[in-house]
């Protein structure tokens, strides 16, 4: 399940970054083309730029949030599952088996 949600996921991802890059390409282009061509130019490349950060903040924080939760979900499992109660009367066993053996 989680790897049909990650492949959707990524073809999202995908999806919008190529969005914001036409937009932003192409707003910056028209925008340059209006007033000069060396304008246009720059503002492409700088268009570009943003969409080139604006996909990596999005999508690069929405994915860690994911990988956060799914490491939170896996410690609450590890810790519902351990017996820490049976873990520490062995230990004490253990400890108090020594203590006989060393007073003896």
């Amino acid at each position: 399940m989680l790897e049909k949600f990650a492949k959707s996921f990524e073809s999202v991802c995908e999806f919008g970054a190529v969005l914001n890059f036409i937009i932003f390409g192409g707003a910056g282009a028209y925008l340059g083309y209006r007033t000069n061509m060396i304008l246009a130019i720059v503002l492409l490349i700088i268009g570009i730029l943003i969409a080139f950060l604006l996909n990596v903040l999005t999508f690069g924080f929405i994915a860690q949030i994911i990988e956060i939760r799914k490491s939170l979900h896996s410690i609450d499992y590890m810790l519902s599952e351990a017996k820490f109660d049976t873990d520490i009367a062995e230990i004490k066993n253990t400890v108090s088996k020594i203590e006989e053996k060393i007073a003896k």
